[in-house]
């Protein structure tokens, strides 16, 4: 009898800790599948990253491909661009029927200010040599042949001391135009009282035998009287930026 009433007491407790304890365990049941399905869901998106990055690396390596491309062919037309407006102002240098026009590219210049030449792409197999004119492609003359090779030659500015160049003013007053030790020219041998004007273009008078005539030189800047009273002292501006000197013409006689 004993035996059969703690077996019946053991029972009750046994039932109200299930009742008590299950509520628990259902929630920790639940919890622990959220967590697991949580984790669950990450791991494929984890995974799917994972397999996209090299995909996306590609891709950014071929937008910044296409982009150094697409920046490289702007630049070549801006240079085309301004290539040929360069190649159009050749209409402009003054023809004859005596004369051959070569042009040739700069391919290098003194690389400092001092410097008063530069290089160009036409030598002696395109018929160039010592002395001819060289015009820059507004047709300003801008110096000499100096020294030539096969395939390329050396221009002497008329911003250099050595050149000396005959030229005649507007109004007719006639001198050589020398190059200076700074960026001007000195129009030299100029008699005083000579009717000569602030403002007047020089161009070339056409004594020196490889130089045609009519060639702008330079413009008069300011003008005095040397220290003797006999001639006078010309300072003029050339017509041209040496820096920026692309492309230019070789005026080469007929035979």
């Amino acid at each position: 009898m004993r035996n059969r009433k703690s077996t019946y007491i053991g029972t009750i407790i046994l039932g109200m800790g299930v009742l008590f304890i299950t509520p628990w365990v259902g929630e920790s049941i639940m919890v622990m599948n959220a967590n697991v399905g949580e984790r669950l869901s990450i791991i494929p998106q984890g995974v799917r990253a994972w397999w996209r990055f090299p995909r996306l690396e590609k891709e950014n390596a071929e937008l910044q491909l296409r982009l150094v491309r697409a920046l490289s062919d702007s630049a070549k037309i801006t240079t085309l661009e301004n290539e040929n407006t360069q190649l159009r102002a050749l209409v402009h240098v003054p023809h004859s029927s005596v004369i051959e026009l070569v042009p040739a590219s700069v391919i290098a210049r003194a690389p400092s200010a001092l410097g008063r030449m530069i290089s160009i792409s036409m030598g002696s197999n395109q018929g160039i040599h010592e002395g001819l004119a060289v015009l820059s492609s507004d047709g300003v003359l801008i110096g000499t042949i100096r020294e030539v090779n096969s395939h390329r030659a050396t221009v002497l500015l008329i911003t250099d001391p050595l050149s000396k160049i005959a030229g005649i003013s507007s109004s007719n007053v006639e001198g050589i135009v020398s190059g200076t030790t700074g960026a001007s020219l000195s129009f030299d041998f100029v008699p005083a009282g000579a009717p000569l004007h602030k403002g007047e273009v020089i161009t070339t008078s056409g004594i020196d035998e490889n130089i045609p005539s009519g060639l702008v030189v330079g413009q008069i800047r300011n003008i005095s009287t040397d220290t003797q009273g006999l001639l006078l002292t010309v300072d003029a501006l050339p017509a041209f930026d040496r820096l920026r000197l692309q492309f230019v013409v070789v005026v080469k006689k007929q035979l």
